[in-house]
């Protein structure tokens, strides 16, 4: 598996608008006014309503999930740099820094495609156990 090691894959995402993070928040129970309500997203300081961080962790989970099925998180570190407004085409890169066995270390980082500069929503490390079947050169595929 080390020759896996830079195999890296991006996964185009969508928060088309804001009636998408307001229908996510709802949907896991998430009544923090800032992914519901416009004006008091403006109070807390951001420019509109914010996707609640796990829209950004299930993005993530997307990512890998598609590319290595099975998969499964052992422990991840994820720092939250910007807030991810609707209307943004967030795109994840996944790099494999690390692999031995069948765990698979992930480096992982969330950028906004709609920038005028290059803006990094997310970024961190996934520690994955890769499951037997799948043949480890296939993720580079």
């Amino acid at each position: 598996m080390d020759e896996m090691r830079g195999t890296a894959w991006e996964r185009v995402c969508s928060v088309k608008d804001e009636a998408v993070i307001k229908a996510f928040a709802r949907f896991i129970n998430d009544n923090n006014p800032i992914h519901h309500d416009h004006e008091a997203a403006v109070a807390a300081g951001f420019l509109g309503i914010i996707a609640p961080a796990v829209m950004l962790e299930g993005f993530i989970s997307s990512a890998i999930g598609n590319r290595i099925p099975g998969a499964a998180l052992r422990r991840k570190e994820l720092e939250f740099l910007w807030p991810l407004y609707a209307g943004t085409t967030p795109v994840v890169k996944c790099t494999i820094v690390k692999a031995r066995g069948r765990i698979a270390h992930i480096e992982v980082q969330v950028k906004n495609m709609e920038a005028i500069q290059e803006v990094i929503l997310a970024q961190g490390l996934y520690v994955l156990s890769v499951p037997e079947r799948i043949k480890i050169d296939s993720i580079a595929a």
